[in-house]
Parts: structure tokens; sequence; C-alpha cells
């Protein structure tokens, strides 16, 4: 029998701090370092899986156009936000960060995104 994917110790720990992590005012230095800690995880689990290795001779070949593309469409939201960030006036043009941040000024929803991006590297390192 397989272990299941996300333990309930788990989910309930990654609540927990998704609850926490949500009272921080959003772009100061706790609320970086909050968001920080899960990110330095996720690599660290992934290369403990031996991902750094994946182009070695005795894996099986990469294929890249999933990366590629995710990469292309990652630097296009890129243009997109400094294009939008430094247009004027801001009320007419906001950022993709501004109308998410008025999206999720409410703390249960702002705690209910932290743990679905929780979530989505935990899936990605479980791959």
């Amino acid at each position: 029998m397989r272990a299941p994917p996300l333990p309930v110790t788990g989910f309930l720990g990654a609540l927990a701090y998704a609850g926490v992590v949500a009272t921080f005012t959003p772009f100061t230095w706790p609320m970086r370092v909050a968001v920080a800690l899960p990110m330095v995880s996720v690599v660290a689990a992934a290369v403990a899986r031996g991902w750094h290795r994946q182009g070695s001779l005795e894996a099986a070949p990469v294929r890249t156009t999933g990366l590629a593309t995710g990469l292309v469409l990652l630097a296009l939201v890129g243009v997109f936000e400094l294009a939008l960030y430094v247009s004027a006036p801001r009320d007419e043009y906001p950022t993709m960060s501004s109308i998410a941040g008025e999206a999720l000024g409410a703390w249960p929803v702002r705690a209910a995104a932290f743990l679905t991006w929780l979530g989505a590297g935990w899936y990605v390192v479980r791959r």
C-alpha cells in the first residue's frame, strides 16, 4: 500500500503555517522570510531527490519542451508586469500584483492562497 501523497500531519502543519503567514503584512521582511523558507525547502527536496542529475548519462533524456514553454510564458508575464508598473497612471493600468493584493485582502483568502501555493510546491517535488 502506498503512503498518502500528503500525510495528515504535513497538511495540518502547512495549514497552520499558511494561517500564521497570512497575518504578516505584505512586502515586509517577515513575509519575505516566511515565503523564502518553503522555497528553499522545495529546492533542497528537489536536490535530495536527484533532480540535479537529470542530465547525466544514466538518466533518460530530459524533455525540455515544457520547460522552455514555461520559461517563455514566465518571461512574457514579467515583461507585461514591468510595462504596467512603469506606465502611468497606475489606477488605469494596475499591475497583476496590485490586483492580487486587493483580491487577497481578507485573511482567510490569503491563507487559502498561501496554502494552495505550498501545495503546488509539494506537488512539484513529489512528481
